[in-house]
């Protein structure tokens, strides 16, 4: 466990120092040609685009970052079909023409849009094809992740410098960074003997991650002051486990993300999930069902951009004493309501239960 708090330091380091030899970000201009932009991507590409290009966005991490900095979302002229489907959270780009997915973007449809970039993933669906598709069309795929912390900072910086809101993006960086400081400074004075061992669970049963996962599940919960006990079982950014091996570590604590469709109901899939982990047969020796220290979380607070909010639940959950005047839900208001533009839900739950469990003996 005493290497689990030596990965808190090294997450948090890098995420305050943001990564800012990855981002190279100069304004070029030239008689007669249109106002470009030199980015290193997070591909490690270094590519000139239009200044405030024309943009298809494959993915709604990326999205929400360019709505929280106030990107004009009338140079955006594609999405993914996901975010299409989410008019909660994109009520004005889930207009937008639908290019595919992610996974699977339907390049023709992209190329007559005639867009100057289209906004993707590194891994999904590869870099490699993406140049292969786009590139003869003129068309130059970006690279934004969104959803890993080591790049957060310079992520967000780089899209402000894209789209000319530099200072928009400044201020939701240090909205972030005043968070993850706050859980630098309390969770990295604990000893090993204060860090619960912890068992996180995906929508899928027995599937977990480990610390080749660069995304928030992993360090979520290093950054909330917890052991993620499967961090160093595989190379692999996630794996299936069997019950034995869980039975076998005993986790202090269990968090599990809930799966399903917003709605008004969603306390109740919460609840739902939670129960169906303390009901396993396999998990009855296990000291987190034993004590009750088992959570359902969304899985929008799971990754992503709001990732750090499930960090911060997370420290509520691990360490109440520590963090007893914190209420991630303030965060989370004041996140949607002045940066994303929505007006949050009272009847939208994120966590279940929300009273920390006690996890010690």
């Amino acid at each position: 466990m005493a290497l689990g708090k030596l990965v808190v330091a090294i997450v948090l380091t890098a995420l305050v120092a943001g990564g800012l030899a990855t981002f190279l970000t100069t304004t070029v201009t030239r008689p007669g040609v249109k106002e470009t932009v030199e980015i290193v991507d997070s591909a490690g590409r270094l590519i000139e685009i239009p200044y405030q290009p024309k943009t298809v966005v494959l993915h709604g991490d990326a999205a929400e970052l360019m709505k929280a900095i106030g990107v004009d979302l009338n140079l955006i002229v594609g999405v993914s079909k996901y975010m299409a489907q989410d008019t909660w959270l994109f009520p004005v780009l889930s207009k937008k023409e639908v290019v595919g997915s992610c996974f699977s973007p339907n390049y023709e449809k992209i190329i007559e849009l005639q867009p100057d970039i289209v906004i993707a993933y590194q891994r999904w669906p590869g870099v490699e094809e993406l140049e292969q598709h786009l590139k003869p069309a003129g068309i130059e795929p970006v690279i934004i992740d969104g959803y890993k912390p080591d790049k957060f900072r310079s992520e967000i910086m780089v899209l402000g410098r894209i789209y000319g809101r530099e200072e928009e993006a400044r201020k939701l960086w240090e909205f972030w960074e005043g968070y993850l400081n706050m859980l630098e400074n309390r969770v990295g004075k604990l000893g090993p003997e204060e860090i619960p061992d912890v068992y996180f669970e995906s929508w899928t049963t027995w599937k977990t991650t480990t610390a080749a996962n660069q995304g928030w599940w992993n360090r979520g919960i290093e950054i909330g002051g917890g052991n993620n006990i499967a961090a160093l079982l595989s190379s692999s950014a996630y794996v299936t486990v069997d019950p034995e091996w869980v039975v076998e570590k005993n986790p202090d604590v269990i968090v599990k993300v809930a799966s399903y469709s917003r709605s008004k109901d969603n306390e109740f899939c919460l609840r739902e999930t939670r129960e169906r982990i303390l009901a396993r047969d396999e998990l009855q020796t296990v000291k987190a069902v034993k004590s009750g220290a088992v959570y359902a979380v969304d899985p929008d607070i799971a990754t992503g951009p709001k990732g750090i909010i499930g960090a911060l639940w997370y420290a509520k959950f691990f360490h109440p004493e520590l963090f007893e005047n914190l209420n991630p839900t303030e965060v989370q208001r004041c996140y949607f309501e002045n940066f994303l533009n929505v007006r949050y839900s009272e009847n939208w739950c994120w966590v279940y239960p929300t009273t920390p469990q006690p996890w010690k003996d």
